[in-house]
Parts: structure tokens; sequence; C-alpha cells
């Protein structure tokens, strides 16, 4: 929103969150050029190449499961990244709650 932090897959295949006040870069995974990647319907991440092989895939560590209505007719799980930096993945739970959990948390990233 206003450009200060940013979560995605860089030109060189770096799958990246960064806080660009603070010039703050955290790297989950470092490929190729084109690489891409993927929040599957259970919460896994992947990452694919340019030939759609995967190349990397972090298991998230609650049960979810795809969900046409989520939250404001969004399908879940989907990712929001805040006003204040923090990147969240949002839900529905096995007992049908709609939840919202810091990525951090959810899957082993290698951060606190």
């Amino acid at each position: 929103k206003n450009g200060r932090y940013v979560f995605g897959m860089s030109n060189d295949g770096k799958l990246m969150y960064r806080d660009n006040e603070l010039d703050l870069v955290e790297v989950y995974y470092s490929g190729k050029h084109g690489d891409y990647f993927v929040l599957e319907a259970d919460g896994t991440f992947i990452v694919k190449d340019k030939h759609d092989e995967v190349q990397w895939s972090k298991v998230n560590k609650f049960a979810m499961g795809y969900t046409d209505n989520c939250l404001e007719n969004n399908p879940c799980p989907y990712l929001h990244l805040h006003d204040g930096g923090v990147l969240v993945i949002n839900y529905i739970d096995e007992g049908g709650e709609w939840q919202t959990k810091n990525f951090k948390h959810t899957i082993d990233v290698g951060y606190p």
C-alpha cells in the first residue's frame, strides 16, 4: 500500500520480504529468474521454476483448506501484508472459524 513493505519473488528468483525504509531484507528462497511462488489450498508455500517444476516447498503448520467465501468474498487461504509490515495468512480452520496468523509462525522460514 505505502511501498514500504514488499513480499514476493524478485526478478532474480528470490522469495523475500523487504522493509524499504529500514533496508531490511529476509530471503526465504534463492532461485533463478522465472521462478514463481504459489500458496496452495492447504497453505503450503511452493516455488516453481519456469517449467512448473517444484524447487522448494514448506508445509503449513496449521490445518487449513480452500474455502470459496472466506472474508468479504475472498477465497482462503490468502496472504495479506498489513500496513505495519506483518505478513499474515488468513484461513478458515477445521472448526469453521476465520483465522489470521503471522506468516513466520505458519511455516519454518528460519526467522523468529
